[in-house]
């Protein structure tokens, strides 16, 4: 798990949830109320929610966390085995779940956490294990539309690419760091994966190991990479979930 658990108000303003994971690298806090935990707020969730703004700013400094977070929080002990957390995850279908011991939290078990075993498979290749099924757009496709294809599809990461080369990547946290400092949602929404892809992109090859790719996952704190082939040729994607799979697996 990682720890110390890193927390927000439910009456907090959704920019200080941001500024907050921005600062510490993570996609989510969770949200406790004079010391119970009441929701995660995550990224996703936020990109989720700008989906629905329809002034012309975003006043997220304005906006409660408890407006935007996730309710019904599944919860463990700390004595759970890490298989057992991985089906709990894969099963639910969660992104993470906080520890609790003694009514108070302690930490939290996030996909990412799962990159930690993984980098102890070093006889397993990305190519054996990574989605080969890929959802791309192309550098002219609007941020509104990359946004959705993101939700409504559960992708960790969108390859934006031209006449077959690959030329940057789309994450939740690229969106959502968009809001910091945006003005005129209607900039936002004319803006171009172009304008906001991280270029050139972090890749992944079929060739290395699991261990590999786990390490830079965990490393950079990154939910999902760009596979490709010794050519250059995106042929996969690798994300957070293929190493909870993994873990299950070996586990």
């Amino acid at each position: 798990m990682s720890s110390p658990l890193v927390t927000v108000s439910p009456s907090a303003s959704v920019e200080e949830a941001l500024r907050a994971m921005e600062g510490k690298g993570i996609s989510r806090l969770v949200v406790e109320d004079t010391g119970r935990i009441v929701g995660i707020v995550t990224e996703r969730d936020i990109v989720r929610w700008s989906g629905g703004i329809r002034g012309k700013e975003p006043q997220i400094e304005r906006v409660r966390v408890d407006e935007v977070m996730t309710k019904n929080v599944i919860t463990v002990d700390p004595n759970l085995a890490v298989k057992r957390a991985a089906e709990i995850i894969l099963g639910r279908g969660v992104g993470s779940l906080p520890v609790v011991e003694n009514l108070r939290g302690i930490g939290i078990v996030t996909k990412l956490d799962f990159a930690k075993v993984c980098m102890g498979f070093d006889d397993i290749y990305v190519g054996e294990v990574m989605q080969s099924e890929v959802r791309s757009v192309e550098p002219d496709e609007r941020i509104g539309q990359c946004r959705r294809m993101m939700l409504d599809e559960d992708l960790a990461v969108l390859p934006v690419v031209k006449d077959g080369s690959l030329l940057g990547s789309l994450s939740l946290r690229k969106l959502a760091g968009l809001l910091l400092g945006m003005k005129e949602m209607e900039r936002m929404r004319t803006m171009t994966a172009a304008e906001v892809m991280d270029s050139p992109p972090r890749t992944a090859r079929t060739d290395w190991t699991l261990a590999e790719a786990a390490g830079v996952m965990l490393g950079e704190r990154i939910s999902g990479l760009p596979v490709v082939n010794p050519d250059g040729e995106l042929v996969g994607i690798l994300t957070k979930t293929e190493l909870v799979e993994v873990t299950r697996e070996r586990l």
